[in-house]
């Protein structure tokens, strides 16, 4: 066992899966948090008007006091939210979060110092197996589900968006901003509900994690986009929307490819009775990688540049669209709210740095001396299972990448809001009518 497995195993002691999956929920909501209260505070920004939601009853056209009364659970402002409004939303992700972290924490402690003992008894073994299942029901309920009360608009907010995604729904019409941050967000988190599905594989069977539902989980997030971007090609036949559903098709390519591999790789063993020499096995699997490869590159690039052109609104590639465009790498300045061109530019640098981030792979080379560093970042990273820290570090830092990618997504859809509907002159950036917002 080499050093870089033995630092694995003390990790996934130390931080057992499921609270891998228990923590990154939490990172999230805690990067939330940061969002909406440096927009709200910092740039003054109305996040409720960009997700369509205000916690005063008189702004809905048909709530009626009861927030069970629509069937479908759709709830558009009729009339926008005050920006004074975003501080319940602030509070309620405070309360949530700090929630979450109590419990969180004294299920960790609890759950580590019965594994010291669990062995030796028997009434502990249950409790040890069944807490973190216990303690992720909580936080999924927590922020997932709904109360009838009236207070707990944003909470029921969530249900419906998450409950709508699920199904591979999208509400384009009035709720755009709010079901792609949820949805994209998904997206990144593709690994970690992978952690948790290995999690649950774990608990009721001692066999080897089985490839093919991996694949299923990991493509579940990208399959999800697929179903809304065609759903919404053919509500507007908007060709944009085609040209997502082939970004995220692309992004399942080398998911794909990582299935063959695996099964291939099931069959490079000693004990391989069938009629396929190893030397063939060899070279299919170099084959493999080297498809693998290319629709990763495929994948990076395609995302990338739609990252900065279409969901940020950047005009940093429009000379390859438009060779008569004057070239402007973000917006015109005063259609840029957080004003800080270091920022802008550093976000979009880290954006491509973690989209390619899986380049490390070509470095890992084991068992030999006189490694670089790029080998060692390669192996710590990518060369060791998913109970490892380097493995770890991937999820965070894809998780860290769609916070920076929401801030300018928020910062682009405001935009688009101002361009396409009349400003009040008293407040420029505060009342804004939401329900012709469709985003072309």
């Amino acid at each position: 066992m080499d050093e870089a497995t033995e630092s694995g195993i003390v990790f996934g002691n130390l931080v057992p899966l499921p609270y891998k999956v228990i923590f990154a929920l939490q990172l999230g909501v805690f990067l939330w948090y940061l969002l909406v209260r440096y927009c709200y505070e910092n740039q003054k920004l109305n996040i409720l008007s960009l997700l369509n939601l205000s916690y005063s009853n008189h702004n809905y056209s048909h709530l009626d006091g009861l927030i069970q009364a629509s069937a479908t659970g759709e709830y558009s402002t009729a009339n926008p939210a005050d920006v004074k409004e975003n501080l319940v939303l602030i509070r309620g992700i405070k309360a949530s979060l700090k929630k979450l972290a109590t419990i969180n924490l004294i299920s960790y402690l609890i759950y580590v110092l019965i594994g010291l003992k669990k062995d030796q008894n028997v009434i502990l073994y249950p409790i040890h197996v069944m807490l973190p299942y216990i303690t992720i029901g909580y936080g999924f309920q927590r922020l997932f589900w709904y109360s009838r009360k009236k207070e707990t608009f944003g909470q029921y907010r969530m249900y419906t968006t998450v409950k709508r995604i699920l199904m591979g729904g999208i509400n384009s019409q009035t709720m755009r901003t709010n079901d792609i941050l949820i949805s994209d967000s998904l997206t990144s988190y593709s690994k970690v509900l992978n952690d948790l599905s290995l999690f649950v594989w774990s608990t009721f069977s001692n066999e080897v994690y089985n490839s093919k539902i991996e694949f299923i989980v990991l493509a579940i997030p990208g399959l999800i986009r697929m179903k809304q971007c065609w759903f919404e090609y053919k509500l507007t036949k908007q060709k944009q929307h085609l040209f997502n559903f082939l970004k995220y098709f692309s992004g399942l390519v080398p998911i794909l490819i990582n299935l063959l591999i695996k099964l291939r790789l099931l069959k490079l063993n000693p004990e391989n009775s069938q009629d396929i020499s190893q030397t063939q096995l060899l070279e299919s699997l170099k084959w493999l990688n080297t498809c693998w490869y290319f629709a990763s590159i495929v994948n990076s690039t395609y995302s990338f540049i739609w990252d900065v052109r279409m969901d940020w609104g950047f005009q940093l590639f429009e000379l390859i669209f438009k060779s008569e465009t004057t070239f402007i790498p973000l917006r015109p300045w005063n259609q840029l709210v957080y004003k800080n061109l270091i920022g802008y530019h550093s976000i979009i640098m880290t954006d491509f740095v973690l989209r390619f981030l899986w380049v490390f792979k070509i470095f890992i080379i084991k068992d030999q001396q006189n490694l670089t560093v790029f080998n060692h970042l390669g192996q710590f990273l990518f060369g060791n299972d998913v109970y490892s820290f380097g493995y770890t570090i991937v999820e965070i830092l894809e998780i860290f990448r769609r916070w920076l990618w929401c801030f300018l997504k928020l910062e682009s859809d405001w935009v688009k809001l101002q361009k396409i509907e009349t400003i009040n002159n008293s407040l420029p950036n505060e009342n804004i009518e939401m329900n012709s917002f469709k985003n072309g």
